[in-house]
């Protein structure tokens, strides 16, 4: 469970499709984190993946969760966020990927 008491340190991970509209995402995006220090969290750093097709495993790849991994070792992330609808199995191999960095870690999708 996560303690409320100190400030909850989020990341968010923004999954943008490379022949969007670079406006449009960019909006997505602050409407995402918005929302989360609205709530109180603390949004610590944030990661771009461009991807036209999810990734089976994780929806973001094996390279991205490594770069996530490596963030959320060093910052002490709570939270990592996924901007978009993740299958229920993608969000469970992300957070199993993260538990060595942070085995309170939740991740959201």
């Amino acid at each position: 469970m996560i303690d409320i008491n100190h400030n909850i340190r989020f990341l968010p991970v923004h999954i943008i499709n490379p022949q969007a509209n670079k406006e449009k995402a960019v909006h997505t995006g602050e409407e995402l984190e918005s929302l989360i220090t609205t709530l109180g969290g603390n949004i610590v750093v944030r990661v771009i993946q461009k991807r036209e097709n999810p990734e089976n495993a994780t929806f973001i790849g094996k390279g991205k969760v490594l770069e996530v991994l490596e963030k959320v070792k060093e910052l002490r992330v709570d939270v990592v966020v996924l901007n978009t609808m993740a299958k229920p199995r993608q969000v469970y191999a992300l957070k199993n990927a993260l538990t060595k960095a942070n085995p309170q870690i939740r991740c959201l999708g």
